[in-house]
């Protein structure tokens, strides 16, 4: 067996299991999540609804997403080649899952932001009441958005193979899919998590700061009060 063929086999063995030990131990970690947050004094609290909305949409692109995936490579169970309706949605899905997941982590980093600034406008934006209302509006906005998908993809016929495949056309919506996927998914989720956790962890550094400050005023007090007891 020559290096390339040992190169192959290995390939295909760590395609064939890595996606399981995902499967595993993602699954694992989502229903851990979605024990932890479901906890009554965490449900009461705007960030870890947050985070157990994100932990049930992770659990559906793990077992949608990844599994549908996993199921095609290694078994040819690929009904998207053929149906044009589940060809649309499960593109649609692929797309959408995984943005709501992030957005929901998104909100949760700007629910801790706005709970630790000093603004009192900002900061009445972290309560339970709001949490429905953009959860909602954040749903409503990426199905909103993602539907272009549901319009563009479709089964291509392959005439060099001779295969039939699911994917978006090609051309002037080939170049806008690229684009949109690397903004909304890669890049400006990473920017707004950075930006409000910088942030978080700035305002947290100011009201220490000032909580020292107020410590030190009032030994001062304390001090003067004594000498004058003296």
């Amino acid at each position: 067996m020559n290096t390339i063929e040992i190169i192959s086999l290995v390939s295909k063995q760590l395609s064939l299991y890595i996606p399981l030990f995902l499967l595993t131990f993602g699954n694992f970690g989502c229903l851990f999540n979605l024990r932890v947050f479901t906890n009554k004094k965490l449900t009461t609290k705007p960030c870890s609804i947050y985070f157990l909305s994100a932990a049930v949409t992770d659990f559906f692109v793990l077992n949608f997403n990844l599994l549908t995936r996993w199921l095609q490579e290694q078994f040819n169970i690929s009904p998207q080649s053929y149906n044009q309706i589940y060809c649309k949605f499960r593109s649609y899905l692929i797309v959408l899952l995984p943005m709501l997941s992030t957005s929901f982590v998104v909100l949760a980093s700007f629910d801790r932001f706005a709970a630790s600034t000093m603004s009192n406008r900002i900061r009445k934006m972290s309560n339970i009441k709001t949490v429905k209302s953009e959860l909602l509006m954040t749903t409503l906005f990426w199905v909103i958005v993602c539907l272009h998908i549901l319009i563009f993809y479709s089964v291509q016929y392959n005439s060099i193979t001779s295969t039939y495949y699911c994917d978006s056309e090609l051309g002037n919506y080939g170049l806008f899919n690229s684009i949109f996927t690397v903004l909304f998914i890669g890049l400006l989720p990473v920017i707004l998590m950075s930006t409000f956790g910088a942030l978080t962890i700035r305002n947290t550094r100011i009201s220490r700061q000032r909580a020292r400050s107020r410590q030190q005023i009032n030994q001062q007090i304390r001090r003067k009060d004594r000498q004058l007891i003296l």
